[in-house]
């Protein structure tokens, strides 16, 4: 598997706010493929509450977290829209 530091504005090891097609996610971008970005310490958001203040670092309304360590793959062709985050969804 080809991984990258950066590619097209993505930072390894930076916090991300990801939206996908179905789901939104905020973890640490640890590797990049062609096709998928591999995320670690990640909370599924199901509730963001007021949007503006999440993104801004506001804690989420309802957040599931995966355990520390765990690798969550999102497929790149899924992703709407992704930002720096500050937001303080839990992670286990």
């Amino acid at each position: 598997m080809k991984t990258t530091k950066k590619v097209l504005g993505w930072q390894i090891g930076t916090r991300y706010y990801v939206q996908t097609v179905t789901h939104y996610y905020v973890g640490t971008l640890v590797a990049i493929t062609p096709q998928e970005l591999i995320l670690r310490d990640v909370a599924w958001i199901a509730d963001s509450g007021r949007h503006g203040e999440f993104v801004a670092g506001g804690p989420p309304k309802e957040s599931e977290a995966w355990p520390a360590g765990v690798e969550v793959i999102v497929g790149r062709g899924s992703v709407v829209c992704a930002s720096v985050t500050a937001a303080k969804a839990e992670t286990k």
